[in-house]
């Protein structure tokens, strides 16, 4: 028992598996936004693991608001093969699990950057517990947002390991988990900057090496975003949205404007709509 109570990551995942329990308990076995007819997992294609080649085609991009993520619905697909969609606890337990493992991560790459426990622990608590997360967890359709969160935390936590310690694999890690990322969220393409960032002004590193350290990362998103610029669904049955001339600017305060609306919610958990579902869906529009 003193073995536990002096290892933090023990405490650590123990107390947030304690909130996770009392937090989401009670919706574990809510059908809403499972097994509703609006579940992708009511999408045949998702039913059989050998329509995995079918997802990673344009035409599955019609599902998927024409944007191109299909690792997180292949792995949806390979799972939906054995389990059905009307087992509600099962579907529950699978999202908060990665939930959990990216708090987890959270409090790992906090623990890297603050090097206190108590802040990693309170970043945690937060990160699991917040408002916005009781919706995203509970919602099969955002998997691909929690799934994609998973890539991009574990790729951060390995550079975070690599810079401190200079340790290779967790470079080749997080190259690894980083291209896993571009296939499941494009949010994960924000890495690259982000690791940028952390390289010059909180290690202080020259901006010659900080590049050089960053190529690869660069190099594979610069590979991998035309699946994403110009991989499209035919348009029999996808349809983009013509924006009239000069929208740019528009698009461009909408995209701000989001951002405070994230921002907000995320640091303080107020001015949001009482339809909290409707507010997700405003915030996770533009990622």
């Amino acid at each position: 028992m003193a073995k536990i109570s002096e290892n933090p990551w023990v405490l650590m995942l123990i107390s947030l598996m304690a909130a996770l329990a009392v937090s989401f308990g009670q919706t574990l076995q809510t059908p809403a936004f499972i097994a509703d007819e609006g579940s992708i997992l009511q999408l045949s294609v998702l039913s059989w693991w050998k329509n995995i080649p079918l997802i990673f085609s344009r035409d599955f991009l019609m599902f998927t608001d024409g944007q191109f993520r299909p690792l997180g619905y292949a792995v949806l697909a390979s799972v939906h093969t054995t389990v059905a969609s009307e087992n509600i606890l099962f579907w529950h337990l699978w999202l908060l699990l990665f939930h959990l493992l990216n708090g987890v991560l959270v409090f790992w790459v906090v623990l890297h950057l603050a090097r206190h426990l108590r802040s990693a622990v309170v970043a945690t608590l937060v990160f699991a517990l917040h408002p916005l997360a009781t919706v995203v967890v509970n919602n099969i359709n955002y998997f691909h947002y929690v799934f994609g969160l998973t890539f991009y935390l574990g790729a951060l936590g390995c550079y975070l390991s690599f810079a401190q310690m200079s340790r290779r694999r967790f470079y080749v890690v997080a190259m690894v988990l980083f291209i896993l990322g571009l296939f499941t969220s494009k949010v994960v393409f924000t890495l690259p900057v982000l690791l940028f960032v952390y390289e010059v002004f909180y290690r202080r590193t020259g901006i010659h090496q900080a590049v050089l350290r960053l190529l690869p990362f660069g190099a594979i998103s610069v590979l991998v975003s035309p699946l994403w610029l110009f991989y499209r669904p035919h348009p029999y049955h996808y349809h983009y949205i013509d924006f009239p001339s000069g929208a740019g600017w528009n698009s461009f305060f909408s995209v701000v404007g989001a951002t405070g609306w994230y921002l907000k919610g995320l640091l303080f958990g107020s001015g949001i709509p009482v339809i909290l579902r409707e507010a997700v869906e405003r915030i996770l529009r533009f990622p």
